[in-house]
């Protein structure tokens, strides 16, 4: 039987491990909206892959949300997470590596309802193979420098307008100068 002074310290060790509880998840989902492995997170914060399992489990159970882009978005709009904090690094002038499917691809995965989409609903959606869907994620997150499905999102969602309108005038202009070839300027001169 524990003595009142060990009751006490297992009261306040409790108490104190619930303080750092969320902020140990804060550090957990900004590790895996910045790309990171459950290794990779377990490794940087000095705690077992086990344990950073059990926080991520115990975060959804709370939120009850199942995407990992879900809690994230969840802790960005409570103030615990910064966008800054998941964007650093990351260069969105890779944007414009994209192909027109790459971008259908990572704009479907970014919305809301689809954050947690695996690779058959979005070759179902295309009607393309899986392992299409897989040659393209793999394409896209290496051209963006993305870690992980989840960071590509990320990348999406606070990519600054700029970039995204600098790719459409692109794509724009380039499809007009396709439209008129030399040979058609000069069947239209010849007439």
């Amino acid at each position: 039987m524990p003595t009142i002074l060990q009751r006490q310290v297992g009261i306040v060790e409790a108490s104190t491990s619930e303080d750092r509880s969320s902020e140990r998840a804060v550090q957990i989902f900004l590790g895996k909206g910045r790309g990171l492995t459950n290794i990779q997170i377990a490794d940087e914060l000095g705690i077992s892959r086990n344990t950073v399992k059990e926080y991520v489990i115990k975060e959804r159970d709370r939120l009850q949300i199942f995407s990992t882009i879900g809690v994230v978005e969840s802790m960005i709009s409570e103030g615990y997470i910064a966008p800054a904090q998941l964007t650093e690094g990351l260069d969105f002038a890779r944007y414009s590596k994209l192909t027109d499917r790459e971008r259908e691809i990572l704009d479907l995965m970014s919305q809301e309802d689809m954050w947690d989409m695996g690779n058959k609903e979005i070759a179902a959606r295309f009607g393309i193979t899986g392992q299409t869907v897989k040659n393209h994620m793999s394409s896209m997150l290496s051209k963006l420098g993305a870690k992980s499905r989840a960071q590509a999102i990320i990348y999406n969602l606070f990519m600054p307008d700029e970039y995204r309108a600098r790719q459409q005038g692109e794509v724009e202009s380039t499809q007009t100068e396709r439209k008129i070839t030399n040979r058609d300027l000069q069947v239209l001169t010849d007439r």
